[in-house]
């Protein structure tokens, strides 16, 4: 807050200062939602070693049907941390249905994180945050 209010007076009516808390990834991916099935992409901490560097800890294949196929590490997400993702399909394909049903998917980049101070230190629980979705083809 100081720092802030410093760059504020420093800045004066020439900026903006926006101040937003920070989170440590501990565990990232990708959620793409298909009319019949979502596929649920882990790796552990941020996305960037996903997207980035290509690793990846399992890939999680969910049937509408509830069949499910895990590729890699079948342990990585818990059951409450993959049914915490799940539970948010219903509201993405109501979100984008008319995307859906002609033939798109909707990609969803996510992370179980937890707050952090200015020293980079866990202050709160883990939780999950969505933090960018677009349609794919």
């Amino acid at each position: 807050m100081a720092y802030a209010s410093k760059l504020t007076e420093k800045l004066g009516d020439n900026g903006l200062v926006v101040v937003y808390p920070y989170f440590i990834a501990e565990k990232s991916g990708t959620l793409k939602v298909e009319l019949n099935r979502i596929i649920i992409e882990t790796v552990k901490g941020d996305l960037w070693n996903f997207v980035s560097d290509g690793y990846k800890n399992a890939t999680i294949i969910i049937q509408n049907d509830g069949e499910e196929d895990i590729l890699g590490d079948e342990e990585f997400l818990s059951e409450v941390e993959k049914d915490e993702i799940v539970k948010w399909v219903p509201k993405i394909r109501g979100m984008f249905r008319d995307d859906i049903y002609s033939g798109e998917s909707v990609l969803l980049e996510w992370s179980f994180a937890s707050d952090s101070d200015s020293k980079g230190e866990k202050i709160s629980d883990s939780y999950l945050v969505f933090y960018e979705a677009r349609t794919v083809e």
